[in-house]
């Protein structure tokens, strides 16, 4: 039977995680992956939400000169000898942020479905974990990935996004915008607003 290896992603809010991160990776599942991811995601919390008090602000002294260091939200440093377990970073990114041309793309945004290619590529485990810890956005539905070994050598697993409250990430009709609230009782809690009208329920059309 498969050990299971629990991680709790850290550097974003809490309360998009509701159970933080679970890897199953000791045994080959029947369909022949060797991983499995799973995040259960509450998408009604903005992920890359930090209460006001947990931004990292100071100045130290460094080299005889005062510096002044600030949080930094979406980061990732690559280095050289790791490139090669990025080769298509910038394409999911762009992909799950629905940046032209992938305006209109479900990927990553349905919990229903399961998402095995786009345009010939997969995501490397490495990519997956660059969207949803360095860059904070969610990704919801299940999404094979690519394990690039030491050798070169490369075998599959799967990411499998839930949405606690049985969500799909939707794009908001035209006029609204999305907020995220800084009250104390509900710290990261988006809302939706359209002028003077706002509300919590994702707006209709």
């Amino acid at each position: 039977m498969a050990s299971k290896q629990e991680k709790v992603l850290t550097g974003t809010n809490p309360k998009a995680f509701v159970d933080g991160l679970h890897i199953v990776s000791d045994e080959t599942t029947a369909d022949g992956m060797r991983s499995t991811i799973v995040v259960l995601w509450d998408i009604r919390f903005d992920p890359m939400f930090v209460p006001p008090e947990m931004v990292d602000v100071k100045t130290s002294e460094v080299d005889g000169e005062k510096q002044t260091f600030h949080r930094v939200m979406n980061s990732i440093c690559i280095p050289t000898y790791m490139k090669h377990l990025y080769p298509n970073r910038i394409f999911f990114q762009n992909l799950t942020e629905k940046r032209e041309p992938w305006t209109h793309s479900d990927w990553g945004a349905n919990p229903d479905h399961t998402y095995l290619e786009v345009d010939g590529k997969v995501p490397t485990e490495q990519e997956i974990f660059s969207i949803i810890h360095n860059f904070h956005t969610p990704l919801l539905g299940k999404i094979k990935f690519r394990i690039i070994e030491d050798d070169g050598s490369e075998s599959y697993g799967w990411y499998q996004g839930i949405e606690a409250n049985g969500s799909s990430i939707r794009k908001l009709p035209e006029g609204w915008s999305r907020h995220t609230s800084r009250r104390a009782e509900h710290n990261g809690l988006y809302f939706y607003k359209k002028d003077d009208v706002s509300q919590w329920d994702f707006p209709e059309v």
